[in-house]
């Protein structure tokens, strides 16, 4: 009896072994993928598939047989060099993904022998995170001790939280970046080269932690990991090192007996306006790598200190009159909590503590407890 044309292709299939029916199904992935990009190709450019049919069609007629031959021998040498070096290209598709397998590969020797190999992925004892890692703290923890326990310096730690003083409140939650550097939460006009330059660190070390695709673009709020960054020196030339909480944006600690200013105020500082007055941001942000910032008008300081929460190093002053103005991100605090100070008395020198993108003041305005636009009065 005469063997049927499929038992002879199965015969061939089992007589080239497991490496001939890898290629084979590799082959046959590949011209189905080539069908499926073909078919959307001409879908997509239709007239242009026709047109090239008609003139292809037309070249075959008055060659009179000659291009064919020569297209044969193109299509073929096309088809070698497909196989032989695109493999790779695609061969991530093939791949399965596991934790443990036990497959078999070629031999070291370099030799076509099959041998029997066993791959697994081994976890450490704490795992690596990529993710900032919110930290209680307990008591009679030290920052030093937290910095040790995760491999964080103290510094990191202190300038991630906005955080000036070393003592710690017991049920306090700490932010702890997941590698040695930093974390900064985008603001209004970021982007990965102003970041690379702020902190020192190359652009693509960031894109690369962070998994950011191209267009490589960030969004205001997002929490992005600067690793090694270069922590801004926080700097203190002042008497009493306050510290304020939180709630010192929503409080204010009126003087018994201010100095009472004119209500005529001064530009606390000399540079560019790059942000101003809304619901969101009730100030102004005035621009400029270096210079002194002063009191916009006579009164009495009630806060010179460090602000968690974002205003880094700033000084705070009641004018007496139901005016009191703030200044924000100084690298150099030049008055003290209580001091009187006259109008256009130098306070502080500019800079970018706290959360800041870059070296300005953060100059607020209120009256009887409300935001007004500082360009109002000035």
């Amino acid at each position: 009896m005469r063997i049927p044309f499929i038992s002879r292709v199965f015969e061939f299939v089992d007589s080239l072994g497991s490496f001939g029916v890898s290629i084979l199904e590799y082959l046959s992935h590949r011209l189905d993928r080539g069908f499926k990009i073909l078919y959307l190709f001409m879908l997509k450019n239709f007239e242009l598939f026709v047109k090239v049919k008609f003139q292809t069609a037309a070249s075959f007629i008055w060659s009179g047989g000659k291009l064919e031959k020569r297209m044969r021998w193109v299509l073929v040498l096309i088809l070698g060099w497909f196989v032989l070096f695109a493999g790779g290209i695609f061969q991530s598709s093939l791949i399965e993904r596991s934790d443990s397998s036990d497959f078999q590969f070629l031999t070291s020797t370099g030799s076509i022998l099959l041998a029997q190999a066993s791959a697994s992925t081994q976890s450490g004892d704490k795992g690596l995170s990529d993710k900032p890692i919110d930290h209680v703290v307990k008591d009679g923890e030290t920052l030093e001790a937290i910095g040790k326990a995760y491999g964080i310096s103290v510094e990191s730690i202190k300038f991630a939280n906005n955080i000036a003083a070393t003592k710690l409140k017991v049920g306090e939650t700490l932010v702890i970046p997941p590698v040695e550097g930093t974390l900064h939460i985008v603001k209004k006009g970021d982007t990965i080269k102003s970041l690379s330059n702020k902190y020192n660190v190359a652009a693509q070390t960031i894109v690369d932690f962070n998994y950011i695709d191209a267009p490589y673009e960030l969004v205001v709020g997002q929490v992005v990991t600067i690793p090694d960054a270069k922590v801004p020196v926080t700097q203190r030339y002042y008497t009493q090192a306050d510290v304020y909480d939180t709630s010192s944006y929503g409080v204010i600690p009126y003087a018994d007996s201010p100095t009472k200013g004119s209500g005529a105020f001064l530009w606390p500082f000399s540079g560019i306006i790059t942000q101003g007055f809304n619901r969101y941001h009730p100030a102004i942000d005035i621009a400029a790598n270096t210079g002194n910032i002063v009191a916009a008008d006579k009164g009495t300081v009630i806060r010179a200190g460090w602000w968690q929460g974002g205003y880094g190093n700033a000084v705070q002053i009641d004018h007496g009159n139901g005016y009191v103005t703030t200044y924000a991100h100084m690298s150099v605090i030049a008055v003290s909590n209580g001091q009187d100070v006259s109008k256009g008395e130098k306070i502080g020198v500019v800079g970018s503590t706290g959360r800041s993108t870059g070296p300005h003041v953060h100059f607020t305005v209120q009256l009887d407890g409300k935001y007004v636009n500082p360009l109002s009065v000035l």
